[in-house]
């Protein structure tokens, strides 16, 4: 017995029973045994937490609606990085993150995990102080105007004045990209990749232990976060060096190559010497994003005018037509360019409008998403009548879609609540997924839709329609918010649903309270459960 007590130290690993801080996942309860890292005191004395907080509460994640207690966390930053060193300090097993299923269009998702709110700043502080003397992340309109010019600059010598396409060195322009980039990112190469760059080998292993408990697996990172961008960055580096080893010209924006090349047939060479280097590292191109296309075809596509090899084209040209389609310009030529892009809408599947619902490619998804950006910025109400179509056709341009409609609510309130009666209707529950119900029920809490008792049974049923999960948190806040909901509900959800959506049912809670008293010995109870329960109600 002692001699397994001895080996058990060594190992450092421990029975958890009872929680430390709170609820313990309903997914997690086979896994008694967990291996436990304690950070230690000098690591944790480096890391900023309150500014890994603070940026967690301003953070943006574009394809979930904004979480609930992201304004809490600001506020209070330094007691909730208190609250996460503790638990660093004592070496708490990190929950699991939930994945939530975007649309894409058509029938593709994109798997988008709600992380814990330690979770996410340990993360964030990790991941800043591994990274703080590497080349910072730039994934700016900016940067990715470089990425489409790149190889028109290069092909015309970064010479001024005009010169003929035909004359480019470049012949042919190989495009790819990495399938499921982030799903697949293997952390023993990722942990190789950061000690040799940085140095940091111990800072390296705790970051992993974190990735690998949220992930449920020694790859992958999670989407739609800004530590996992700029861990990508260190990851692809890899496959773009060998690339360029190899001798090809490179130009890249995240996981989006372009490589210029003298000769049709050195494209395939190049795509094989891509493919390569990627499988290396454990990943694989995309087939169906991959293309060769000619250079006259390629400047084509990025200036939008109708040229063959003979047109000459000024460099100057094709960098007013890219600033002019990745910055914000004039806000009434914006609107007007936004109101003409809806105009050329069409519904009919045989019809001749530019824009064609039935048939979308990825240039007039683009379209639309930086027309409703317009719309959503100037608060201009020109493009409401068509939010329920383009809901139905088009699931991906939901959170712009709710959005909008959150950003002109004050001012046409009325036909707001009109909209989203139409897009909660019988008529639509069958093509609706729950990615755009939980956005949907985000819409009707924070625009005050719920008054109408109807509005608050669609609600109900959403939650009914989901165990668990975003939508039956997003569903469990709305109802408590007009006191339409239990303690006992909303508590039980709290001890049963994953540690991830805790703060949407605490929060719960606390509007409950506001809303129709439940007790301040009830109230207490969850708030020595946990130091973050009494941050979220305190506050």
């Amino acid at each position: 017995m002692a001699a397994l007590e001895d080996v058990g130290k060594v190992l450092t690993w421990a029975v958890y029973v009872v929680s430390l801080y709170g609820s313990r996942d309903l997914g997690q309860r086979d896994r008694w045994v967990v291996q436990v890292e304690a950070v230690p005191v000098e690591l944790l004395d480096e890391l900023d937490l309150v500014a890994a907080a603070r940026a967690e509460a301003q953070a943006t994640r574009n394809l979930l609606p904004p979480e609930a207690w992201q304004e809490v966390v600001g506020n209070h930053a330094q007691d909730v990085a208190d609250w996460v060193r503790t638990r660093l300090r004592a070496g708490r097993a990190n929950s699991p993150s939930v994945v939530v299923s975007a649309s894409k269009g058509s029938w593709a998702v994109r798997p988008v995990p709600v992380l814990g709110i330690a979770e996410r700043v340990a993360y964030r502080a990790l991941t800043d102080h591994i990274l703080k003397r590497t080349v910072p992340l730039d994934r700016s309109p900016e940067s990715y105007a470089k990425f489409l010019t790149g190889p028109i600059q290069y092909g015309h010598g970064n010479t001024k004045g005009l010169r003929r396409l035909g004359d480019s060195p470049i012949s042919h322009i190989l495009g790819a990209d990495i399938a499921a980039f982030y799903q697949y990112v293997d952390h023993q190469v990722l942990r190789q990749e950061l000690a040799l760059q940085t140095g940091m080998v111990e800072e390296t292993d705790f970051l992993m232990y974190l990735l690998e408990e949220v992930q449920g697996a020694s790859y992958g990172i999670p989407q739609l976060l800004d530590s996992s961008d700029s861990l990508s960055e260190v990851y692809v580096r890899i496959v773009e060096r060998d690339v360029v080893r190899r001798g090809l010209k490179v130009w890249r924006f995240n996981d989006d190559f372009h490589i210029g090349v003298a000769s049709y047939a050195e494209s395939r060479d190049a795509i094989d010497v891509l493919s390569e280097a990627a499988r290396r590292v454990g990943l694989n191109l995309n087939e169906s994003k991959t293309y060769v296309k000619k250079f006259s075809s390629y400047v084509l596509d990025h200036l939008g005018v109708s040229v063959d090899s003979d047109t000459p084209v000024g460099l100057e040209d094709v960098e007013a037509a890219l600033a002019d389609d990745y910055s914000a310009g004039d806000p009434q030529a914006a609107i007007e360019s936004a109101v003409e892009t809806i105009n050329s809408i069409s519904t009919d599947n045989n019809g001749d409008g530019r824009i064609n619902l039935h048939h979308l490619g990825r240039g007039e998804l683009r379209e639309l998403k930086r027309a409703l950006g317009v719309f959503t910025r100037e608060r201009d109400v020109q493009a409401l009548d068509l939010v329920p179509t383009l809901y139905v056709f088009v699931p991906p341009l939901t959170p712009l879609i709710c959005n909008y409609l959150v950003a002109v609510n004050d001012q046409e309130g009325d036909r707001v609540a009109q909209i989203w009666d139409s897009l909660t209707s019988d008529a639509l529950s069958t093509v609706v997924s729950e990615w755009q119900s939980a956005w949907l029920v985000y819409v009707s809490r924070v625009c005050g839709l719920l008054a109408q008792p109807q509005r608050a049974d669609w609600v109900r049923r959403q939650k009914i329609r989901q165990s668990g999960g975003l939508l039956h948190a997003e569903a469990s806040l709305a109802l408590a918010t007009i006191g339409s909901a239990s303690f006992d509900e909303l508590d039980m959800a709290l001890r049963m649903q994953s540690e991830a959506f805790a703060p949407w049912y605490v929060l719960g809670i606390r509007a409950l309270n506001e809303a129709a008293p439940v007790g301040a010995e009830r109230v207490n109870a969850v708030k020595g459960s946990s130091p973050l329960y009494r941050i979220l109600l305190e506050a």
